[in-house]
């Protein structure tokens, strides 16, 4: 069981016919404590999300003899979740990004200083398109485009210049492409990960370094980890591999601060700054 705040998730492998009855005896002693402690789940706020590489049959699971509903996408604390393509979310959270970014520029004016509307990007407009990133960052082509469209139209307003190219407006303003940003997020979660270890997940039950240095691979590198599909190509614990072995040695003794600054420097030095703009 995965609490956090007021929901709750339950997970199970479904490999065999008898692992569905299984889950449902999961929950039931879960309905059972909430009538208990006066706290009635509602079954009309459950619902199954099933992952699957091959079609299977689809068990029906209830709650106080409520069949739970199966939706095709789900809005999970924050984050859209379909079929692990994630192109609802991509949509969604760039519509939300749009939407706080006319506000912006509705409720300020435009003489109002470059520091402050940047601050107000940052706060309002790119928190929403890269919250729980590492959950949902993919390779297309289509999608970083459509993050880096909001973040062109925001530069422009920022600035007040709508005539630069959009390299030289985030120079001038200090900002990486989303795309670079978003990598950053991904090795940053992983170097407080391995930092301030979590009581409830090991981040090294995912990952894992390699045992020994030898001629083609170093002991601060990670393992590569076999991919059966492109969707677990790009997911979080194996996209980290190959960004986190193209890096040089993270000191984790150093504070996040300084580590953050050297992966800025790193981050830019790796990438094509204007090939990908």
């Amino acid at each position: 069981m995965l609490p956090f705040a007021d929901n709750s998730k339950l997970q199970s492998v479904i490999c065999s016919p008898s692992d569905p009855l299984s889950l449902q005896s999961d929950i039931d002693p879960l309905v059972s404590w909430t009538h208990s402690n006066s706290l009635l789940i509602n079954p009309r706020k459950c619902a199954v999300m099933r992952f699957f590489f091959n079609e299977c049959s689809s068990p029906v699971y209830c709650v106080d003899g409520d069949q739970i509903s199966v939706p095709l996408c789900h809005h999970d604390l924050g984050i859209i979740v379909c079929d692990l393509s994630w192109a609802s979310h991509y949509d969604s959270i760039c519509s939300k990004a749009n939407s706080s970014l006319y506000l912006i520029h509705r409720t300020f004016s435009t003489s109002l200083k470059c520091a402050v509307k940047k601050q107000l990007y940052l706060s309002m407009v790119r928190s929403k398109l890269c919250y729980a990133s590492q959950l949902w960052r993919r390779q297309l082509k289509k999608h970083i485009l459509l993050l880096e469209r909001v973040q062109r139209r925001a530069s422009k307003y920022v600035l007040g210049d709508y005539t630069s190219s959009y390299r030289d407006r985030l120079i001038q303003l200090s900002l990486f492409p989303l795309l670079y940003w978003l990598k950053l997020l991904d090795i940053m979660y992983l170097v407080k990960s391995l930092k301030f270890p979590s009581d409830n997940m090991s981040i090294l039950e995912f990952i894992s370094f390699n045992d020994s240095a030898t001629r083609s691979s170093a002991s601060h590198k990670l393992k590569h980890n076999f991919c059966r599909t492109s969707r677990s190509h790009n997911s979080y614990f194996n996209r980290i591999v190959r960004l986190w072995n193209k890096l040089p040695k993270i000191d984790l003794t150093e504070s996040l601060a300084t580590i953050k600054t050297k992966l800025h420097v790193c981050i830019i030095s790796l990438e094509s700054f204007s090939r990908e703009l």
